[in-house]
């Protein structure tokens, strides 16, 4: 294996295109994925979500920071359900357009989503009365257990 990243140096030097991007470092987004801002409420093997509150003109909003295995790319937008055993919430992306970060340094994807909610979803949210929070997006799903 040392015989092929010696090669790919090389070749790399040459100016080879594909060479230099297997060997790029990504510390841009590594570094954007070890420091997210706001509170962890969820986690899951390949990741976790971090929220942040913010209020615009009387509206509340929740900022998502999505850190996964997959990327979320999509035009649909995404869907989050809070589900516990008495109560499920659900909550639609603000935004349709979604749009992920790749770190090829430790092979995970970071998304950022905002979400319209309600004082009654505010309150749901931060007495983390759910057990469990799934993601729906591009047909796929991702589920993280939730922090208490």
């Amino acid at each position: 294996m040392n015989l092929f990243k010696k090669l790919d140096l090389l070749l790399g030097s040459f100016g080879n295109i594909k060479a230099m991007e297997r060997n790029h470092v990504d510390v841009y987004t590594e570094n954007r994925i070890a420091t997210t801002v706001g509170e962890k409420i969820a986690f899951s093997a390949t990741g976790g979500i971090w929220i942040e509150h913010q209020e615009l003109a009387g509206f509340n909003f929740i900022n998502c920071t999505f850190i996964t295995k997959k990327s979320m790319k999509t035009l649909k937008g995404c869907r989050l359900d809070f589900s516990s055993e008495k109560s499920l919430l659900l909550l639609n992306s603000d935004t349709l357009e979604i749009d992920s970060d790749y770190s090829n340094v430790s092979n995970r994807w970071i998304s950022h989503v905002a979400f319209d909610v309600t004082n009654l979803d505010l309150n749901v949210l931060e007495n983390k009365l759910s057990e469990k929070i799934t993601l729906y997006f591009n047909n796929e799903q991702e589920v993280f257990s939730t922090l208490k």
